[in-house]
């Protein structure tokens, strides 16, 4: 190798992958004929860059590939068998292209508007496999042909969109678990089976828990009684459980604890009473307004290792979110006369409505975030629980009353109202 290939080869093999100093070299030594020749030859001395973790395409003006890495035809099979001249709408599989805050779908072509542009486009793209992937896409330039070239970069962020899905739907759903007009219309009994039948919607169709029991504490008996249930044993809805980090099974060592559990095989875990014949994991966590056991939540699943910490995350969200919805409905128990329960209605909504606006601000700050950033995402999950401080805040104006016992019961009735009423959310 003579002196400039070592010195070229020096430039491009830098694991900064620095590409104003790679952009100069092609301005200053390549023509554009010349491009695929060399991108071989990068490739045969380089090897790190097929090793680079996101998926990168040179293109055509008129989107037909030049050149790809490893990583590409890796997410996109078709790119490493496709013919010369196919473009890019060809290897990629009918996706969805969304703006980056994912809130709104777009109809515009990203490649398309590019061509028009040549300008540095960023959008997000879902495929109909579930796979979520935020792309970029920008001008390079080569001596005589400004623009003739583009550069695709595509980055993974299935998991990440997976979570914000989690985390948006949460709060569309329980924003409506303690809403004045749902409160005010209905009887207490009623209050009691529209919040019960919203957390059983809610588990089931958004969090895509299998199996679930939702128990309260009820003060007088000093028992964890069953309030609601999906796909758990007739022993297991029988079972009395106390506060006990013995006998009690996970349930009653939650309640002790007051920490969330994450059970990853429960034929290994000591605490673990069987819940149903298929679990073989499960997630436990303790529902707590300030200082008080209000109950616990326990759901399993069929596969070991089913939950992770971001099934933690977003499921600890969830139960403070019920927690202050049973307050809240202890909060109108109590209430005796009209014009305490409209100031108490009115102040929680003006409360909720600035801070269900944070945390959605909060999970359009996650999206922005890199891997690698994990202080960040530490301090931002830090933030969200600050707001739910400020939110059971609010919730003082009103008296504490006792959680009374209601009948076990499976609440599909009421899971069909929350559907008519609140699925469209």
């Amino acid at each position: 190798m003579s002196k400039d290939e070592r010195n070229q080869t020096h430039i491009l093999s830098s694991k900064s992958i620095n590409e104003q100093k790679w952009e100069q070299y092609l301005v200053e030594n390549l023509h554009s004929q010349d491009i695929h020749d060399f991108i071989v030859w990068f490739q045969e001395k380089n090897p790190f860059w097929n090793q680079f973790p996101d998926a990168v395409a040179i293109l055509e003006s008129d989107l037909s590939f030049i050149w790809t890495n490893q990583q590409f035809r890796n997410w996109f099979p078709k790119a490493a068998n496709s013919a010369p001249g196919q473009t890019i709408h060809e290897i990629l599989n009918l996706p969805q292209f969304m703006d980056p805050t994912e809130e709104n779908v777009l109809e515009t072509d990203p490649f398309e508007a590019y061509q028009k542009n040549q300008q540095i486009i960023r959008r997000n793209m879902l495929l109909p496999d579930g796979r979520f992937f935020e792309i970029t896409l920008s001008p390079w330039e080569c001596p005589g042909e400004a623009g003739t070239f583009l550069k695709l970069f595509i980055h993974e962020a299935t998991e990440r969109h997976k979570l914000l899905g989690k985390l948006k739907n949460i709060h569309k759903v329980c924003e409506s678990f303690g809403t004045l007009d749902n409160l005010q219309t209905r009887t207490l009994e009623e209050r009691r089976r529209f919040l019960l039948s919203g957390i059983s919607y809610m588990a089931e169709k958004h969090l895509h828990y299998e199996i679930m029991e939702l128990r309260l504490f009820n003060p007088s008996s000093k028992t964890l009684d069953l309030c609601a249930h999906r796909g758990i044993s007739a022993e297991a809805i029988e079972r009395k459980i106390k506060p006990d980090v013995n006998d009690n099974g996970i349930i009653g060592y939650v309640a002790v604890t007051r920490k969330s559990y994450l059970c990853q095989d429960i034929s290994r875990d000591p605490h673990y009473l069987p819940c149903a014949q298929t679990a073989r994991s499960s997630l436990t966590l303790p529902i707590i307004f300030k200082d008080e056991l209000l109950g616990v939540l326990n759901v399993e699943s069929s596969k070991e290792n089913a939950f992770n910490e971001n099934d933690r995350l977003y499921s600890e969200i969830f139960v403070h979110e019920i927690a202050n919805a049973i307050n809240i409905l202890r909060v109108f128990d109590n209430a005796k006369q009209n014009h305490l329960m409209a100031c108490v209605g009115k102040a929680h909504d003006t409360i909720s409505t600035c801070v269900n606006r944070m945390i959605l601000l909060s999970s359009e700050i996650f999206q922005l975030l890199t891997p690698e950033q994990i202080q960040l995402q530490k301090s931002l999950y830090q933030m969200l629980q600050g707001v739910d401080s400020i939110r059971q805040a609010a919730h003082q104006l009103g008296a504490v009353l006792p959680v009374t016992r209601n009948d076990v019961q499976n609440l599909e009735d009421f899971v069909e109202e929350w559907k008519e009423n609140f699925a469209g959310k």
